[in-house]
């Protein structure tokens, strides 16, 4: 079952985010066969306290998304990510609808 990243971020240092965080991610992201399926950098906040800055990945599962997210290549840049933000990061089980 695909699983999902979801990211909910304000930046604090766009800069720093975009020049030191991102080139990084994005590198470790693909190495791990995550997909980037959404991006929006003036979230429409319909409810709640979530940020305006959002990230949606897919892996294949729960298991790959915990891997690359526990991998060394990507908590090499999770300092300059939270330097530059604040939020939050969560796994989602994708829904696969039950076979009639």
């Amino acid at each position: 079952m695909p699983a999902y990243v979801v990211v909910s971020l304000e930046l604090t240092d766009p800069k720093r985010y975009q020049e030191e965080y991102l080139p990084g991610a994005g590198a470790s992201l693909q190495a791990h066969g995550g997909e980037l399926v959404g991006l929006d950098q003036d979230t429409q906040v319909l409810e709640g306290p979530a940020k305006p800055f959002t990230v949606i990945l897919r892996f294949d599962d729960k298991a790959a998304a915990e891997a690359w997210y526990r991998s060394a290549d990507y908590q090499a840049v999770v300092p300059t990510r939270q330097a530059s933000s604040t939020g939050t990061m969560v796994i989602a089980d994708g829904f696969v609808p039950p076979s009639a």
